[in-house]
């Protein structure tokens, strides 16, 4: 899933690298030129009902010559691994996603979905 900015006056293609998830630990992506990976524990919550957390993969594309860079569009997205089955579901589809950071827990960012 590709992070972007909703209803949000953010710049979709930096803000999630460089701001919210600035602080992983970036490695680059043997696989992939140009891309950067990082691990972050999300807690996720689901109408106010908590699925617990989840080790994930953040990307992001650095790369500035590809059609998605100059089309505007995301260049950070989550894998979701573990928290697929509670994620991938059709009742979830139009609903609103809130992330941040936890408060007491800085290294753990919620995943808050109405």
């Amino acid at each position: 899933m590709l992070w972007k900015k909703g209803n949000s006056d953010i710049d979709q293609q930096t803000y999630f690298r460089n701001e919210v998830f600035n602080d992983l630990d970036w490695q680059l992506d043997d696989r992939t030129a140009g891309k950067e990976l990082a691990t972050a524990t999300f807690q996720i919550v689901i109408r106010g009902i908590d699925y617990g957390s989840h080790d994930l993969v953040v990307t992001h594309d650095t790369r500035t010559d590809t059609p998605t860079y100059r089309q505007r569009q995301p260049m950070s997205a989550v894998r979701w691994g573990t928290a697929r089955p509670i994620i991938a579901r059709d009742d979830l589809l139009g609903r609103t996603a809130y992330l941040y950071r936890d408060e007491e827990e800085p290294n753990l960012f919620v995943l808050e979905i109405d």
